[in-house]
C-alpha cells in the first residue's frame, strides 16, 4: 500500500523549477484568490516571500467555498484578524517536506498546534483535508494543494501555543539524543525554535530573539551535532521560562507524566504513579553493574560497555541505595531482556549479572533526587510496613532513574523502592 502511495503521490506532484517564491506561484496559479486575500489581510504577505524555506498546505478556492456562509467575509474583517492569523499559521510549516517525506508523521505549524499527515484510502490526508496536489516548487518553499481550509482545534493564548510547541519539540528530541541521533535532535529543536522565532505578537525579548536566531546560523556551520543540540535545547527551555509564569507552569505540571525516553527491560512494569505507594512485581532480568565511582563516572563507564557490546539503552537505570546516608552504591542497566549479552566481568569494573524476580514497595518522585528526598520516601515506606503487616523488608533500598539530563530537572522521575516479601 506505501508503495502504491508514493507512485501515487509521484503522478499528483508538479515540480516547478522556478525562481519565484510562494506567493508568485500561487498568484501565477489563479487557484487561490481567497487565500491571498486572506494572507494580504493577515499581513502574511511577507512571509510568504521571505527566505523560507517553507511547506505551505494551500487550500483552493474551492476548500473555501466549503467553509458555512459567509464565513470568509466575516474572517476578513479588521476586528478577526487575530482569527485570521490563526487559522492561517496552521497551514504554514517553517521547513521544505516534500509529500513523502510526511506519511505518518507530525508537524509542528506556526500556529503552534501540531498537523498530522496520515493515509486513508490510498490517499494522503493533513489533519482532515486531503491533498489533491503536492510538491509545487517555489524558490522559498514548497506548495501541497489541500482540499478544505485547516481550522484551530482549540482557542489558546498565545503563551499556550508557544509552550505547545516547545513541549512537543523536548518529548520528540530527547529520545532521538538518547539513541545516537543527535542530527535529528537538532533538526527537531531549530524546527521549533525557527517557528518560535517567526512568531509575532513580542512575547520572546529581543536580546533572547537574536540569540537564537544566531544560534541557528552557527549550528549550521557547526557540524559538532551533540553540541548543537545542547545549545538549542538550552534555549527552548530560556524560551519556556520567558513565557510561561509560575502559575502557568504549575498548571502544566499537575497533570505530570513520566517521560519514557528508552525501551523499557520485558515485563518491566510501567512508571508511575506519582507519589503514590504501590507494590510492584519485576521479572527476572540481566543487567550490567558497576561499583560507584562517582555518577558521571559510573555511568559512563556503562555507557561504553552497552556501545561497545552492541547492547541497547533501555530505562530506567538502577542504583543500590546505603542503607546510612542513601549514597550510590552502585549503577546498573538493565538489558532488555536476558537472552542479551554474556554473564560475568566485562572488563574495566562492569559485571553482568541475572537478577530474580522480586517485588517492591514503590513511591515515584520528581524534579531532583536528592537525599533528602530518597530519605523522606524510605521513611514512608517503612512507616507503610508497620502499619501493613503483609509485607517484611527483604533487602537493601534501590532508586530507578528513568530521564537523562536531556530532560529539565522538573520533568525528570525516579522512583524510590524496598524489596519486600509477604509474611
Amino acid at each position: 500500500m506505501k508503495i502504491l502511495t508514493l507512485l501515487f503521490l509521484t503522478l499528483m506532484s508538479t515540480h516547478v523549477l522556478t525562481g519565484n517564491d510562494i506567493l508568485d506561484v500561487a498568484r501565477d496559479s489563479g487557484k487561490f484568490k481567497i487565500l491571498l486575500a486572506a494572507a494580504q489581510e493577515a499581513g502574511l504577505s511577507s512571509a510568504l516571500q521571505g527566505a523560507g524555506p517553507l511547506t505551505i498546505f494551500a487550500p483552493n478556492d474551492e476548500a473555501f467555498g466549503k467553509l458555512p456562509e459567509g464565513t470568509v467575509e466575516d474572517l476578513l474583517k479588521t476586528e478577526n484578524k487575530k482569527k485570521l492569523i490563526a487559522i492561517l499559521k496552521l497551514h504554514i510549516i517553517p521547513a521544505k517536506f516534500e509529500a513523502k517525506d510526511v506519511i505518518n508523521k507530525e508537524l509542528i505549524s506556526l500556529n503552534g498546534e501540531t498537523l498530522k499527515a496520515y493515509i486513508k484510502g490510498g490517499q494522503l490526508y493533513v489533519n482532515k483535508a486531503k491533498l489533491i496536489a503536492n510538491d509545487i516548487s517555489a524558490s522559498n518553499g514548497i506548495i501541497h494543494i489541500i482540499d478544505r481550509v485547516l481550522l484551530p482545534a482549540a482557542s489558546l493564548n498565545n503563551a499556550e501555543k508557544m509552550t505547545q510547541i516547545i513541549e512537543s519539540a523536548i518529548n520528540k528530541g530527547v529520545p532521538l539524543y538518547n539513541h545516537g541521533q543527535h542530527q535529528a535532535c537538532v533538526d527537531v529543536y531549530s524546527l521549533a525554535l525557527e517557528s518560535l522565532v517567526l512568531w509575532d505578537d513580542n512575547l520572546i525579548e529581543a536580546e533572547l530573539k537574536s540569540s537564537i536566531k544566531n544560534s541557528l546560523k552557527n549550528t549550521q556551520n557547526n557540524h559538532k551535532a551533540g553540541k548543537n543540540a545542547w545549545v538549542l535545547r538550552k534555549l527552548l527551555d530560556k524560551v519556556y521560562g520567558e513565557i510561561n509564569n509560575e502559575k502557568q507552569k504549575e498548571k502544566m505540571m499537575s497533570n505530570f507524566k513520566p517521560i519514557i525516553e528508552s525501551k523499557m527491560p520485558k515485563g518491566f512494569p510501567k512508571p508511575g504513579p506519582l507519589g503514590e505507594l504501590v507494590v510492584k512485581n519485576y521479572p527476572e532480568y540481566r543487567m550490567a553493574r558497576a561499583e560507584s565511582g562517582g555518577q558521571n563516572s559510573t555511568f559512563m563507564k556503562l555507557f561504553f560497555h552497552i556501545q561497545k557490546s552492541g547492547i541497547g539503552m533501555t530505562s530506567p537505570v538502577e542504583m543500590t541505595l546505603d542503607d546510612k546516608d542513601q549514597s550510590r552504591e552502585n549503577m546498573a542497566f538493565i538489558y532488555a531482556n536476558k537472552e542479551i549479552g554474556e554473564l560475568g566481568d566485562r572488563g574495566n569494573g562492569v559485571n553482568v549479572y541475572d537478577m530474580p524476580a522480586k517485588t517492591y514497595l514503590s513511591l515515584g518522585i520528581r524534579g531532583s533526587q536528592s537525599k533528602e528526598k530518597i530519605s523522606d520516601a524510605i521513611e514512608e515506606m517503612k512507616a507503610y510496613l508497620l502499619k501493613n503487616q503483609q509485607w517484611q523488608l527483604d533487602g537493601e533500598a534501590r532508586l530507578l532513574g528513568y530521564n537523562s539530563p536531556m530532560v529539565p530537572q522538573e520533568n525528570r522521575y525516579w522512583e524510590v523502592q524496598l524489596p519486600v516479601i509477604g509474611k
